[in-house]
């Protein structure tokens, strides 16, 4: 079921096929979205969820399913809904006007979308590409990236090709003896970015459970120098009025109840300091 954080449902459109045919739906990229959900039936108006992408593109080439959730459930925009918890970092630089870097991945085959790109010298031509816009626009790097697994694999697969092949040395131990020892698999744990003071900057690379496929952040931790004051010491920093705390409440039947509570906001001083690459197809 489709709750906070989705906007209104968009406009209705037609196409035909027939058995055997494969049904492909396109919608503009919109900035600020990590999934879209697809309402499709046979007649107008009586549209169900069918699917559910993390690119801007679906495919259909199998019978739809019943006894899925109604458009008719979508009444209003709760893309922005203040009942359900404050402004994230990912929500924060994705706003207008928040001087982020936001890239977004142009259109690709429908229901693949356009995957990252590899450079052929062992890194991905959109990570560079948004460490160099954030280096010229305000002198600062990202000091982490925070993937989703998809996106780590995904990473993996592009620094590590044939092209890049002549670039990764291996060593064997040839005064013992030794054989080689290889481990299979591995993933790149580390980005290095170029542009950043002092020579260049090496950055984490971080899985987290809360960035959904198709997306990735940079956040800088550490503001740099020259942007710091007293009212600007972060990037950003949870103001609290009340750290987390437990309520007892009085026992009035055999059941115990217990609440815990926290009151606190997220306070972003320097949103220009994060960067977003979203409607990234997988492969």
């Amino acid at each position: 079921m489709i709750s906070g954080g989705s906007s209104n449902i968009s406009a209705e459109a037609s196409q035909a096929v027939t058995v055997g045919q494969t049904l492909y739906c396109t919608v503009t990229p919109v900035t600020g979205a990590v999934a879209y959900a697809w309402y499709v039936s046979t007649s107008t108006g009586t549209e169900t969820l069918q699917a559910i992408t993390t690119i801007n593109s679906v495919a259909f080439n199998a019978p739809l399913s019943a006894g899925n959730q109604s458009q008719t459930a979508i009444t209003a925009d709760n893309s922005a809904n203040p009942s359900y918890a404050f402004d994230g970092l990912l929500t924060t630089a994705l706003k207008p006007g928040s001087n982020a870097y936001v890239g977004i991945m142009p259109n690709g085959t429908a229901g693949t979308g356009t995957p990252l790109t590899a450079s052929g010298r062992g890194s991905v031509v959109e990570i560079d590409n948004m460490f160099q816009a954030m280096w010229q626009n305000f002198e600062l790097s990202p000091t982490v990236l925070y993937v989703n697994a998809q996106e780590l694999r995904n990473i993996t697969n592009k620094v590590l090709s044939n092209a890049s092949g002549p670039l990764v040395r291996y060593e064997v131990n040839g005064e013992t003896g030794e054989e080689y020892q290889i481990t299979a698999s591995g993933v790149v744990s580390y980005y290095y970015n170029p542009f950043a003071i002092n020579g260049g900057l090496r950055i984490p690379i971080r899985i987290h459970p809360r960035v959904p496929p198709g997306t990735m952040i940079g956040w800088a931790e550490n503001l740099p120098i020259q942007y710091q004051s007293n009212e600007v010491p972060n990037v950003a920093e949870v103001k609290t009025r009340q750290d987390y705390y437990q309520i007892d409440w009085p026992i009035v039947t055999r059941q115990r109840q217990v609440g815990v509570y926290a009151e606190e906001v997220l306070a972003v001083y320097a949103p220009f300091a994060m960067g977003v690459i979203s409607n990234i197809g997988n492969g």
